[in-house]
Formats: structure tokens, C-alpha cells, sequence
């Protein structure tokens, strides 16, 4: 290539003229594409955090929302919000092993009433939590009563033990809200069902208590509670397992929303491949950020339940990084584009013909 052909090629040599209009229409058209695509993708971020933020314990994920619940349920005003329940769990944490040992133990009861109830309405939980051997009644007021006792036990034998128990009081006139009952069954977790049936049958006092499964096992109740308190005993390394599911559900809207995209022809498949690769990164390191400043505000005492501030955090984290990045690529390319156009202009320089300079 010589200078002329240099001068003449589309690219690196001289432009045609174009109409002002003409190149403020087509920046206007770039401004909007990629704005219209930062939209879609912060969209998808604040839906991912806003649906986390409304599912129980707001963005901080440390206590299910069936955990508070069972606490309230056993314990009324003392654990009737998020906060309660952290302080509780927390103090119990702080008074040792024993004493966290036998909140899970009472906590993890509560949680298997509950389940029993959610999965057979036509029980009642007992009014009365000191209530002697019943946790459940069916038929109040009626001429047949049924008493339910819940032992989320992990053995069969403990169960068959504290069958005959109840069985013995029942015997010896005991009542549940001032009414005599007429039939006794016992709740259990649904993986040691079968063997306390087949155990009870060997016992003439225990054959007509009928055994109902409760689609639970009692270490899953037990690690509900444990895992509560490692959420607080340990805030840093549950933002990791929190920061996952959110992201998991943004890349999902992600994929949904640029299926759609493409199938209605306004995205195209390398763009989707940039989007995945830059911009996911980028939201996924935002919804970090947003748990972190959550976790910070909480332990700070700054905020109980914080959301706001935390999603704030999240959408300028978001908007920074990625106008760094865009920023970053445009200059790039804008360096390497003329590092080439002078690496040619050279190569055309070298050839160019060399004129003969006559000295009169």
C-alpha cells in the first residue's frame, strides 16, 4: 500500500462528507441502544434484589420466615419480628453450648407443630402451650375428640417411650381444654413413621394410637435453627450463600429477557454474549455489594431490616463499574484503531515513490 492508496482506502483514509443531521442521528441511535440496554439489565438487577427483599428477612436472608413464625407462635411478643428473633437466637448463642442446645431442642418442636398443622387443617394447635401431653386437637366440642402429640424425636424408641406416657395420663383421666378424649395419635417425622407403627404394634396399650407422618426429619427442624444462628455468628460467609441465590435468579431474568429479545429481533446473539459476559459479572458484584451494605448497617445498629440503602448501594455500584468498563473499551479501541491507521500510514510512507530534487 502506497500513500495514495492509503488516502483513498474506506477506512483509514480521507472520509466522505456527511450531514450534521446524519451524525447526530446515529450518536442519538448508539445513546439509545445502550441505554435502552442498561435499563433492561439494571431492571433485572433491582427485580432479583426487590423480590429477596420482600421474602422474609429482607436482604439479610438470616432467619426463614417459618422460623419466625414457630417463634412466635411459642413465644408471642418476645419474637414477633426479625429483630426479636436475631436478639433471642443471639442471646442464646452467648449463654453457651447448653443453653442454644436446648432453645434448637424447643424452637425445633414448635416447627414440627406447625408443619403437622399446615399439612392436616382439620387440626387445631392447643390453646395452651403448658397444655400436659397434647400439642393438637381435632373435634373440640363435638362427641369425639382427637388429642395429637407431636415428638419430632430422631429415635423410634424415645417416641415409643413417651407414647406410654401420654398413654398412662390419658388413662388416668387426663383432658385437653376441659374435654375428655376419646382417641390418642402421635405425629412423628415421616423417616422414622414406619418403625414406631411397627414398634407400637408389639404393645397391646400402644396399638390403637394411630402414627401420622410429618413430611419433616428432625435434624432438618435442628439445622433451621442451627443455621439461623450460624447466619448471625457468622454475617460475612452467609452474604456469599445469600449473594448466590440472587444472582441465580438475575441470570434467569437475564435469560428471559434476552430470549425474548432476540426472538423479536431487536438484540442479536453477539450482544447477548457481551451481556453475559460483562454485564452479569458486573450485577452479580453489585448484589454483593447490596448484602455487605446490609449486613454493615444491621451490625451497626444503623438499620434493623435494611433495604433501602442497600439496593442504592447496589445500582451506583452498577453504574460505575460499568461506565468505567464502557469507558475503558471505547478508549481501547480508540487507541488501537489509530495505532494501526499509523502503523499502515508508515508501511504507505516506506513505498511512496521517491521524486528526484534537481538543483539549478
Amino acid at each position: 500500500m502506497n500513500v495514495d492508496e492509503f488516502m483513498s482506502h474506506p477506512i483509514y483514509g480521507r472520509s466522505p462528507a456527511h450531514q450534521i443531521d446524519d451524525v447526530i442521528s446515529k450518536w442519538n441511535k448508539n445513546l439509545s441502544a445502550g441505554t435502552s440496554s442498561d435499563v433492561a439489565g439494571m431492571t433485572t438487577m433491582l427485580a432479583a434484589l426487590g423480590i429477596d427483599a420482600a421474602n422474609g428477612d429482607g436482604l439479610l436472608d438470616q432467619i426463614s420466615p417459618e422460623l419466625l413464625s414457630s417463634m412466635k407462635n411459642l413465644m408471642g411478643e418476645k419474637a414477633d419480628t426479625y429483630e426479636e428473633a436475631r436478639r433471642l437466637i443471639s442471646e442464646k448463642i452467648a449463654n453457651g453450648d447448653l443453653s442454644f442446645a436446648g432453645f434448637v431442642n424447643k424452637i425445633k418442636g414448635q416447627l414440627g407443630e406447625d408443619q403437622f398443622i399446615a399439612e392436616n387443617s382439620d387440626y387445631v394447635l392447643a390453646i395452651s402451650k403448658s397444655q400436659e401431653g397434647i400439642d393438637a386437637i381435632r373435634g373440640r366440642g363435638s362427641d369425639f375428640v382427637e388429642a395429637v402429640q407431636v415428638k419430632m424425636y430422631k429415635n423410634a424408641n424415645d417416641v415409643i417411650h413417651h407414647m406410654h406416657i401420654v398413654q398412662q395420663k390419658i388413662s388416668d383421666g387426663l383432658t385437653v381444654e376441659g374435654e375428655t378424649i376419646d382417641k390418642l395419635s402421635f405425629a412423628v417425622p415421616y423417616d422414622i413413621a414406619e418403625e414406631v407403627r411397627s414398634k407400637a404394634a408389639h404393645h397391646i396399650d400402644l396399638s390403637s394410637i394411630d402414627i401420622i407422618p410429618v413430611s419433616v426429619t428432625s435434624n432438618s427442624l435442628a439445622d433451621a435453627v442451627v443455621g439461623a444462628g450460624e447466619n448471625l455468628t457468622h454475617p460475612f460467609i452467609h452474604i456469599v450463600e445469600g449473594s448466590l441465590s440472587t444472582i441465580g435468579f438475575m441470570v434467569a431474568l437475564d435469560a428471559l429477557t434476552n430470549t425474548y429479545l432476540c426472538f423479536k429481533g431487536k438484540k442479536t446473539f453477539a450482544e447477548v454474549s457481551r451481556d453475559i459476559t460483562v454485564k452479569t459479572p458486573i450485577g452479580a458484584m453489585a448484589i454483593g455489594t447490596s448484602k455487605t451494605t446490609a449486613v454493615f448497617l444491621s451490625f451497626a445498629g444503623w438499620s434493623q431490616s435494611p433495604i433501602v440503602l442497600p439496593i442504592i448501594s447496589a445500582m451506583i455500584v452498577r453504574y460505575l463499574t460499568l461506565n468505567w468498563y464502557e469507558n475503558r473499551s471505547a478508549f481501547s479501541h480508540r487507541v488501537d484503531s489509530d495505532c494501526q491507521l499509523l502503523s499502515r500510514l508508515c508501511d504507505a510512507l516506506e513505498v511512496k515513490p521517491q521524486r528526484s530534487v534537481q538543483l539549478t
